[in-house]
């Protein structure tokens, strides 16, 4: 095991060893064993909830580790106690924008109440506020516990109360909404491009952490909630699976993403845009259509509720025509 991995070993109150580890990826070996607890203590203790999202989250952790994300740097930290594996925390971020992530916290259960949390949160921290190119983490927990020891970290609830969104920042002043101000002031469509890895930062941590979305303009309909969030749409597709595409601005910001991909005997299209965003999403939708057709003679599908309004024209702009529905849902053939 390299120096550098070991950031800290001190004796507990119990007389116990505790190590705290840390890997970065790319760049750092991670040991097997390693990535073999990451990966099945991911769910562990809610392995009937959210099965689908942990096994792609999975997949991520493995391609992380793998240094296959272009363009992402992973830092994972564990405490060891006693040579046991006892918690983890991660961030990770995008190299280009800052845009990022904490989370994917654990402590197993018999190692809780004893401050492992915080023994990673201290370096945790230290790391994301020396990384230059990092910007803003995004998170969201709705533990209590955990909320107390990320605000004593440096995050703030992004919209207030115990529970919730939350966010920390590298530069002094700068919280979400003025990050949002700033990033999103132009977001008029410049380019059109494939997903990339370290798209999800934006698009799944912050934008989708913006009020228009949260209030219902990110959200799924029909079979597409199978496909809650951008990283579960890029997997699928570099798998083969169809095509995700991302909007940019003139800066290079992600300003949104559509996904087109096969779904048994037919395709399913979905969409989440910044609100400033949406007068160009049409052109997104077609773009990512258009790529899904030449490739698949199959129907591309849109499902929405009827009052999913600024989502349904942005559909019907881009050529979308309703084919069916119920007084509850409406399906659209683009």
């Amino acid at each position: 095991m390299k120096e550098d991995t070991v950031l800290s070993e001190k004796k507990m109150p119990d007389g116990r060893t505790l190590r705290v580890l840390r890997y970065v990826s790319p760049g750092d070996e991670v040991p097997e064993c390693v990535v073999r607890y990451v990966i099945a203590s991911l769910g562990f203790d809610s392995y009937n909830e959210y099965i689908q999202t942990q096994a792609y989250w999975r997949s991520w952790y493995r391609e992380s580790f793998e240094g296959k994300l272009d363009g992402v740097e992973s830092h994972l930290y564990l405490a060891e106690v006693d040579g046991v594996l006892a918690a983890r925390a991660w961030f990770a971020y995008a190299r280009e924008g800052g845009f990022g992530n904490f989370g994917n916290v654990y402590t197993e259960t018999a190692y809780r109440r004893l401050g492992l949390l915080s023994e990673l949160m201290a370096p945790c921290m230290a790391d994301f506020d020396a990384a230059r190119d990092a910007r803003i983490l995004c998170c969201g927990s709705g533990n209590r516990f955990a909320v107390r020891t990320y605000l004593k970290s440096g995050f703030r609830l992004t919209y207030g109360g115990e529970t919730g969104f939350l966010e920390r920042t590298r530069r002094p002043g700068e919280d979400f909404f003025s990050i949002e101000r700033e990033v999103f002031a132009d977001a008029r469509l410049a380019s059109i491009r494939p997903g990339a890895p370290a798209d999800q930062f934006v698009a799944d941590k912050f934008i989708a952490h913006t009020e228009p979305v949260l209030r219902g303009l990110g959200a799924r309909r029909g079979p597409a909630a199978a496909v809650p969030e951008f990283r579960v749409a890029r997997i699928e597709a570099e798998i083969g699976g169809g095509v995700v595409n991302v909007a940019c601005n003139a800066a290079g910001t992600v300003t949104g993403h559509c996904f087109a991909l096969a779904s048994g005997g037919a395709g399913l299209l979905d969409f989440t845009a910044h609100a400033a965003s949406l007068p160009d999403v049409p052109e997104l939708i077609r773009a990512t259509a258009e790529s899904f057709h030449r490739d698949r003679d199959m129907e591309l599908l849109f499902h929405a509720f009827p009052q999913d309004a600024e989502k349904i024209a942005a559909v019907k702009s881009a050529g979308g025509r309703r084919i069916g529905g119920t007084s509850r849902i409406e399906i659209y053939s683009i």
